[in-house]
């Protein structure tokens, strides 16, 4: 029974990649001219839609013309019906980056190199087209009658010399695609990198640390130690985000203590009479529990906050007892927050090599279709 099978499924695949047959006609032309009517149509009708959708939901189709927090003056133009297409490249970079973002501008050059790599694709088209198409008939391209696939590399014999341009087309297209790159990274990006990082925003002159030594847990310790590795008047500040689980607790009974005393003060001042509670059975006025145990919380916060400022190092003066928690005034995943006095050119680097290696990234995914 298996040896007849398996003689079945070698049949079967002998049959199957048989070159006995003759080869069928490509109709390409057809395909295209089918896929034009159906996916064409399909896009005027969803394009023309938006371009009239936008004007009538402008909240829906741009939200940063009226958001809060996030509102900047270029999202409230919205041009008219058609107009946007064309008058969206009259707007200068500069104003792209200071109301979009520098990755926002990066995206938008992204883009705009993806059209001039595509543009070489259909230059390359322009001179390959009459190479394939006058490709003189042979025994294996004879059976080709459909146009479209008559100006297609199918229409070129194999081991023809034709087959050089194409060669030379794939080169141009990466060569071309590789220096447009050069371009946009080597000229290009440092020099909006630069403008941007000059801007006199926090977060060009911060930068996070991490790993820090007990040594180093106090403020004015980290400060002193990047004022000694960048020199004198570099450093502005620096603060250190501490776990303080202890200090958190005093601060939530602070506000509870408050609440219950604006309560007990509205009461007596409506009412006219003072408000008693119990504590421990022992009935009290409630103004003053409430009070003198704010002014005792107000002093225990303040004298723990003075405490971790200092580095929450054990002292003769008894500083040392408010640590009650072992993760009190430990460094919170061990992270600091440095402000500098001039920009961080290094943290232009990340971004730098992203751009480049997604820039790459697309040069293959255009590429690689193309070749194939």
């Amino acid at each position: 029974m298996d040896s007849n099978f398996d003689y079945f499924y070698q049949r079967t695949l002998q049959d199957a990649n048989t070159t006995d047959s003759e080869p069928v006609n490509p109709d390409d032309g057809e395909v295209l001219l089918n896929t034009l009517i159906i996916y064409g149509t399909n896009f005027v009708i969803i394009w023309s839609l938006f371009c009239w959708l936008r004007l009538q939901y402008p909240r829906v189709y741009s939200v940063r013309s009226w958001a809060p927090n996030i509102q900047c003056k270029l999202a409230r133009n919205q041009f008219s019906m058609f107009s946007w297409l064309y008058e969206v490249y009259e707007i200068p970079e500069k104003q792209i980056m200071d109301q979009c973002g520098f990755d926002g501008l990066c995206l938008i050059r992204m883009l705009n190199w993806a059209v001039k790599v595509s543009a070489v694709g259909a230059i390359n088209a322009v001179w390959l087209i009459p190479v394939y198409g006058s490709s003189p008939a042979s025994d294996s391209t004879e059976y080709i009658e459909d146009y479209i696939a008559s100006i297609t590399i199918s229409h070129v014999p194999p081991g023809s010399a034709r087959l050089v341009a194409t060669m030379i087309a794939v080169y141009l297209f990466f060569g071309c695609a590789l220096y447009l790159l050069y371009k946009e990274v080597d000229e290009w990006f440092p020099n909006f990198r630069f403008k941007f990082l000059a801007q006199a925003k926090a977060r060009n002159y911060t930068v996070y640390v991490h790993g820090i030594r007990d040594q180093y847990k106090a403020d004015y310790n980290i400060a002193q130690f990047f004022q000694e590795s960048f020199g004198l008047g570099r450093v502005q500040e620096a603060h250190l985000k501490l776990n303080t689980p202890e200090l958190s607790k005093l601060a939530a009974e602070r506000t509870a203590l408050v609440t219950a005393l604006e309560h007990a003060i509205n009461v007596f001042e409506v009412e006219d009479k003072v408000p008693m509670h119990k504590v421990n059975g022992v009935e009290v006025e409630s103004i003053d529990f409430y009070g003198d145990n704010l002014k005792r919380i107000n002093i225990d916060i303040t004298e723990r906050i003075e405490f971790l400022e200092a580095g929450g190092y054990e002292s003769d003066e008894g500083a040392g007892a408010y640590k009650q928690s072992l993760a009190e005034g430990e460094p919170l995943v061990c992270t600091a927050l440095i402000m500098m006095m001039e920009y961080l050119p290094c943290q232009g680097l990340g971004n730098l090599i992203y751009f480049a290696f997604y820039s790459y990234v697309v040069v293959i995914g255009w590429g690689l279709p193309y070749i194939l």
